[in-house]
This record gives C-alpha cells, sequence and structure tokens, in this order.
C-alpha cells in the first residue's frame, strides 16, 4: 500500500476537487476491483451522487456518498488515483473510471491490480477488516496503553510498529524513519523497551509523519537530519552522525538504521 503520508496528500489535494459534483457514470475495468460487490449495487449508490467529504484511517479512503453511504477503497503499494480532464483517456492500468456530470474524472490506477473496494450503505455492512489501533497520524495512543502494548510483546519493534492492532497506517519506509528520530534500532524487541523510550517513539510517529505530510512526502523536501532524505540520495553514512548505515532484513522487510545513533 501506499505509505500514509502518500495517501493523506493524495486525500488532501482531492477533497477540493471532487466535492459535490454528480457522477454521470463509472466504469468497471477489472472486476477484481469489487471482490463480491455486486456491480449493479455500486451504480445504483453512484450514479447521480456526489461526493460531500474524503476520509482516511490507516491505509483506507472513505469517500463519502450523498446520502448513499461510504465507498470504501483500499489501495495497493502500486495504486493511485489520477484526475482525468474532458476528452483525456484514461491513463494506463486504469481499474476503474469515474466522470462527473460537469466533465473529467477520476481513474483508480493500479498495475498490479490488487486495489478493492466496497460501498457501504449502513454500519452493519462494513466488512471485517480486522482489528485497528488509532491512525498513526491523526490518532494519539494513551500513554498507559501505548506501554503496556509495547511490554506485552516480544517481537521486534519495527514488524510490531507495521501490525494495525498496535497502531494503523505505518508502511516499512516510514517505519525506519519514525525508529531512526526516537534513536532505536528496528530489530530490538518491543518488551523491552523502558518507558522513556516507549514514549518517546510514541512522540516520533505523529510529529515524524506530520514533517512527512507538510514536505509532502518529497524526500528532497525532508530534513537533512531524516533518514529517508539519505536512503533517497543513495547515502550509506549517517544524516545525523555521519557513521555507515547498516542494512539488514528483519521479519522480510529489508531495514536500513544507524548502529552508532539507534540503540
Amino acid at each position: 500500500m501506499p505509505e500514509l503520508p502518500e495517501l493523506e496528500i493524495s486525500r488532501q489535494r482531492l477533497d477540493p476537487k471532487i466535492l459535490n459534483r454528480p457522477l454521470q457514470a463509472f466504469t468497471v475495468l477489472d472486476e477484481r476491483l469489487l471482490r463480491d460487490f455486486p456491480s449493479e449495487e455500486l451504480r445504483a449508490g453512484l450514479l447521480g451522487a456526489s461526493f460531500t467529504g474524503i476520509a482516511r484511517f490507516g491505509h483506507y479512503l472513505l469517500l463519502e456518498v450523498a446520502q448513499k453511504g461510504v465507498l470504501l477503497l483500499s489501495l495497493s503499494n502500486s495504486a493511485a488515483i489520477q484526475q482525468v480532464r474532458p476528452q483525456e483517456e484514461p491513463p494506463k492500468n486504469t481499474r476503474l473510471g469515474l466522470l462527473f456530470q460537469d466533465g473529467g474524472g477520476l481513474a483508480v490506477v493500479d498495475p498490479q491490480a490488487r486495489t478493492w473496494l466496497t460501498l457501504i450503505q449502513d454500519e452493519e455492512e462494513v466488512p471485517d477488516l480486522g482489528t485497528f489501533g488509532p491512525d498513526a497520524l491523526n490518532g494519539s495512543p494513551d500513554p498507559e496503553e501505548w506501554r503496556e502494548a509495547l511490554q506485552a510483546r516480544r517481537a521486534q519493534i519495527k514488524g510490531l510498529l507495521l501490525e494495525p492492532t498496535l497502531i494503523a497506517g505505518l508502511g516499512p519506509l516510514f517505519t525506519d524513519e519514525i525508529l531512526f528520530q526516537a534513536g532505536i534500532r528496528p530489530d530490538r524487541r518491543a518488551s523491552d523497551l523502558g518507558d522513556e523510550e516507549a514514549d518517546r517513539l510514541r512522540e516520533a510517529v505523529r510529529a515524524t509523519l506530520q514533517k512527512a505530510v507538510q514536505c509532502q512526502a518529497n524526500p528532497q523536501q525532508l530534513p537533512k537530519s531524516f533518514l529517508t532524505r539519505a536512503r533517497s540520495e543513495e547515502r550509506e553514512d549517517c544524516p545525523k552522525c555521519g557513521g555507515p548505515l547498516e542494512k539488514r532484513q528483519i521479519q522480510g522487510r529489508a531495514s536500513v538504521f544507524c548502529p552508532a545513533c539507534q540503540s
């Protein structure tokens, strides 16, 4: 899935451009997008209706449909929502096209074809998405509950942060960044973290993501002290101490950290 800052920026950019514009047509170019949701119900729920708001929780986009419910969209890590101008052909690998009555539209583009959506018309129809902790950007874990959750798990901290049951929306790249900013190695056991380290990590989650959103998730706009910027420049030295960065597979994820700055 896209990393959370990228998804939040997409939400912010789409919000003022697609609201209150009735839908004239939609085209499903890949039935896998719907899973088991009937295309006829999607058509009935969307045609003639307008999006009245866009929210995000974790990796999910939630498009409110006036008096119809919520269109829940789960994007794969290669997916994007692109605007399409009037008379413009949809981009390659478009899975779903939406056309507004006033011209132009949206295209859900996904080369991996792993994006899916569903229309939720009442709360009882919400699919089983699993159990989630608070949103990593907009939520705020209770400090005591956060410490207890870490103390109860012997999993390596990077892998645990990627579990939405603890905190929702983190991806591998910004998890490395959060741990770098908190000064904690990604291979530390969660249960080995002290209260001060747990608090430092909790604070680093929101602060790091907020800075990434402010910088439009562009690595070159991030502060020079950010690991993500150094990685984008293919540097092998720590942006804080200048020492060598270490690369390691942690729970099947490529991870980068500074053994001098992170303990």
